[in-house]
């Protein structure tokens, strides 16, 4: 269905209400509108701390009788008014003092907060404005913290996005929602089965699809940071720390995921240390570049640094064979963004894993031998199929680069 810009689509309907002579109140047709299908699988929805609101519809109107413009009164052969003079007009006709305003094809479009729970959005040549369409939002659990609109016009797309921010679960959890027009009309968009994102008539609820951590603008379109998935085990805590995040871009009458931080983890054979190593030479308060064995002295600390201590050939050989021994110096080392990580797991072999499952293995905060992958259920790492723990290792194999550590990888051996 091809759409018409939103401002054409006003001119030609003022054009036609001339005509035919009705008069100032009178309504013109609404736009389609429609409900999202009731069998459409959430990309991802944050769980509430509160009991679900009422779900109520949106109304999206083509064309409205516009107030007077107070700011920029028309006038044969003036300029068009600039996107900082549309904005002045649009924050006068309406009292709300921050409006979002953007540039469309044939003039303007913005978005208003009225009476904190409703987002009015707005189409206009900068002077004068019609609402094309009414939103009921969440109500705010908090009043100290206000609602704010902020609004852009994405690659490939006619009309504006706008992206609505504020406190709206006591637990942090659902903050953003994102509005924007396609072809079923203004709305909200909400995750499909297919995987995009498309407008919807339906308001925001707790709980349900639509309401998300973060959303932001980025340079390709939309940024959405999410809570867990359907059957998440891990606190909040955890959740909000490492949220699934996703990218999208306009692709007709939707949005289209382009990226994901969900990692899906590799198995990789059991990582046996040899029999013996070489200690370096110590040259300052890093290892030197180069693969080296190691014994690390606790997990990733509040910077990220794992205290560890070379191992040589030793005279003595452990239980599982290993004749290392440590040397005298210890280090403090990082891991670099991009490292490489593999784990043993508790049914053989090693496997990959992301930073911060390294952290959550090997933090401070995990006293236990192993972790339930169970724990991270839902979350932005995947584990291959059949594995359903990660084992705490001492010694590892680490490479080291400039300083840190560019891959560490931990052997099951004691």
């Amino acid at each position: 269905m091809k759409r018409t810009p939103m401002i054409a689509l006003l001119a030609a309907t003022a054009a036609t209400i001339a005509v035919s002579g009705c008069n100032n109140e009178t309504m013109g047709t609404p736009e389609p509108t429609a409900t999202a299908p009731s069998s459409v699988t959430p990309t991802a929805a944050p769980t509430p701390s509160g009991s679900s609101s009422t779900s109520a519809t949106h109304t999206s109107t083509a064309t409205r009788t516009a107030r007077p413009s107070s700011s920029h009164p028309s006038a044969p052969g003036r300029p068009a008014p600039t996107l900082s003079q549309a904005r002045a007009d649009l924050a006068a006709d309406t009292g709300y003092r921050t409006p979002a305003v953007v540039p469309v094809d044939g003039g303007y479009q913005g978005a208003t907060i009225e009476k904190q729970h409703t987002l009015v959005i707005w189409a206009g040549d900068g002077e004068t404005w019609e609402p094309v369409f009414t939103g009921k939002l969440l109500a705010p659990v908090s009043d100290d913290e206000p609602i704010t609109v902020e609004g852009r016009k994405l690659a490939g797309d006619l009309d504006g996005t706008f992206i609505v921010r504020g406190p709206f679960t006591g637990d942090g959890t659902g903050q953003a929602l994102a509005y924007g027009r396609g072809d079923t009309g203004w709305g909200l968009y909400v995750a499909q089965a297919d995987g995009s994102l498309k407008t919807t008539s339906k308001a925001p609820a707790l709980g349900q699809n639509g309401l998300e951590l973060h959303i932001e603008f980025n340079a390709g379109g939309l940024r959405t940071l999410s809570m867990w998935g359907p059957g998440a085990q891990a606190a909040f805590a955890m959740q909000t720390r490492n949220p699934i995040e996703r990218t999208w871009k306009r692709v007709g009458d939707g949005l289209q995921l382009t990226g994901t931080n969900i990692v899906q983890g590799k198995r990789l054979p059991e990582h046996r240390m040899p029999q013996q190593a070489t200690a370096p030479k110590r040259t300052g308060r890093s290892l030197p570049d180069g693969t080296w064995q190691v014994v690390t002295l606790g997990g990733p600390g509040e910077f990220g640094l794992i205290p560890m201590a070379a191992l040589r050939t030793g005279p003595d050989c452990s239980q599982s064979g290993l004749c290392l021994e440590r040397t005298d110096g210890e280090y403090e080392m990082a891991l670099t963004d991009t490292a490489s990580i593999s784990v043993p797991t508790g049914q053989g072999g090693n496997v990959t894993i992301p930073h911060w499952v390294h952290r959550q293995v090997y933090g401070p905060t995990q006293p236990n031998e192993t972790i339930d992958l169970a724990q991270l259920k839902g979350g932005p790492y995947q584990a291959p199929s059949g594995i359903t723990s990660l084992t705490r290792g001492r010694y590892a194999t680490v490479t080291v680069s400039g300083g840190k550590v560019t891959a560490i990888t931990y052997s099951g051996q004691s």
